[in-house]
């Protein structure tokens, strides 16, 4: 049953038409169109949360885009963080190679320079100890009460002498050279790092 108001007089009129149709009203004969029935209760109550349901949907959807977004930009920070990470560590095996290599080529000086100090040391420690030694030989020869020089032990003594002036010479010699591998090497290193800090600022 259709409840409504008749346009003319204003009285209450119920009937059982169909919405749509036209019906006369029986106080002053105004033809009314039957308007739709008034929606439920539990209709109403529907429609209300459908349409919240749709304004909380049109609300949140800025909230989840910019959430998306969020995600997005901290995945691709992520893989950007990685990215720099990998190459990082490429440029760091690489930096470690060419040294490696550098080191090859220029040679470690520690045990080289170990073994050339010690020769030049053992060397010079043997010359003086040897012309001193033959400095001090005793060339006379007792003949009767007196004492001659022996030419003989003179000659020894003036050999000796100079094995170890000889000897003495060779260890400086070594010594020097020796010091001279170490001060190239050093040369050699400070290049490497100069390059080495070329390289990492130009990339």
């Amino acid at each position: 049953m259709v409840k409504y108001t008749c346009e003319s007089c204003g009285a209450r009129l119920e009937t059982e038409g169909e919405p749509g149709t036209h019906e006369g009203c029986p106080t002053c004969h105004q033809v009314n169109a039957i308007p739709q029935p008034a929606p439920s209760m539990f209709a109403r109550l529907k429609q209300r949360r459908a349409a919240a349901k749709q304004a909380g949907a049109v609300a949140e959807a800025p909230a989840r885009a910019a959430a998306e977004r969020q995600t997005r930009a901290a995945e691709e920070e992520l893989q950007a963080r990685a990215v720099d990470e990998r190459q990082a560590r490429a440029a760091e095996e690489e930096r470690w190679r060419r040294e490696l290599a550098a080191r090859r080529r220029v040679g470690e000086p520690t045990e080289r320079l170990s073994l050339g100090l010690g020769i030049g040391i053992l060397l010079i420690l043997a010359g003086i100890i040897t012309t001193i030694a033959c400095a001090a030989m005793d060339i006379g020869v007792r003949v009767g009460h007196d004492q001659v020089a022996n030419l003989d032990k003179m000659n020894q003594r003036l050999l000796g002498v100079v094995i170890g002036v000889g000897l003495f010479i060779a260890g400086v010699v070594a010594v020097y050279l020796s010091s001279i591998h170490f001060s190239l090497w050093k040369i050699a290193r400070h290049a490497q790092a100069d390059m080495r800090d070329d390289s990492s600022t130009n990339r």
